[in-house]
């Protein structure tokens, strides 16, 4: 499967570790707003767009993915985060890819104020 990433997940921040040894894609941005919400980003959707980066992985690392963004398949209600699909245009040649991303759940009480970019 194809996942999305921004912020500490990318290339040179602090969890790229993770996804090292995943098929780089390319980067591009899905159409989002970005939040900062002190300790992380956050995405929702929304006019604006987000950059990051596409990778390929398998099973066992989106497991992985969704236990370090708190995303419970099964407890949305419970999750940080939740798994979305996504389309991502990439910088190289504006192709486009679908592909899962992280979306801030707000709806577990943080409010989001703190816009990046409009």
């Amino acid at each position: 499967m194809k996942i999305f990433v921004y912020g500490a997940l990318s290339k040179s921040m602090s969890r790229f570790g993770v996804l090292a040894d995943s098929r780089f894609k390319g980067n591009g941005f899905t159409k989002s707003v970005l939040y900062d919400v002190g300790v992380y980003p956050a995405v929702r959707k929304g006019i604006g767009a987000v950059y990051g980066e596409l990778y390929e992985i398998d099973d066992k690392k989106i497991n992985e993915l969704d236990t370090i963004e708190g995303y419970y398949p099964e407890d949305n209600d419970q999750s940080l985060y939740v798994r979305k699909e996504v389309n991502i245009t990439l910088s190289h040649d504006g192709s486009l890819e679908k592909a899962s991303a992280y979306f801030f759940n707000y709806d577990n009480g943080v409010l989001l104020t703190n816009q990046i970019g409009r």
